[in-house]
């Protein structure tokens, strides 16, 4: 199993673990997931990565409001993503950990801006979704990565 993997596996239980006793810890643990028409995808974004790094690194920016890497960093965000492509959808599902609340509609607007999804789901602190889309994340090989703290972080506990 790679290391990026076990960073991952660990992620997804520790979230699991937590449970509603442990409220002092002020970290929202939320969901998203992206859905967009395969061809339409690849017409704008040459992978996930490249959509990726154009959401948390880009200089686009939404009317009068800061770019997408100011935006990112305000965050404070650790997390991860994982994404699987077949032939008529790509589905991106990232996990993000932080203590700022998300703006949902801003969020949507600047993936908006990038490609027009089919479909965004956001959930907060939602385990069942969380294990719904990572069951078969360490039996099967599919395309993830890290990002902000965790990729630093050379810890596998």
């Amino acid at each position: 199993m790679k290391n990026t993997t076990k960073k991952i596996e660990l992620l997804v239980n520790e979230i699991n673990q937590l449970d509603n006793a442990n409220k002092n810890d002020k970290r929202n643990n939320i969901i998203i997931v992206l859905t967009f028409s395969f061809d339409s995808f690849y017409k704008r974004c040459y992978s996930v990565s490249n959509f990726f790094k154009i959401l948390s690194n880009g200089k686009n920016t939404l009317t009068g409001m800061k770019s997408n890497r100011e935006w990112f960093k305000s965050l404070d965000v650790d997390g991860f993503y994982r994404y699987n492509i077949t032939r008529d959808i790509v589905e991106l599902t990232m996990v993000i950990s932080t203590s700022k609340k998300l703006n949902e509609l801003e969020f949507k607007s600047r993936v908006r801006k990038i490609i027009k999804p089919l479909n965004i789901v956001i959930s907060y602190n939602d385990n069942y979704l969380l294990n719904k889309k990572f069951i078969d994340v360490f039996s099967i090989e599919t395309g993830m990565a890290l990002f902000g703290g965790h990729l630093k972080n050379n810890s596998l506990k």
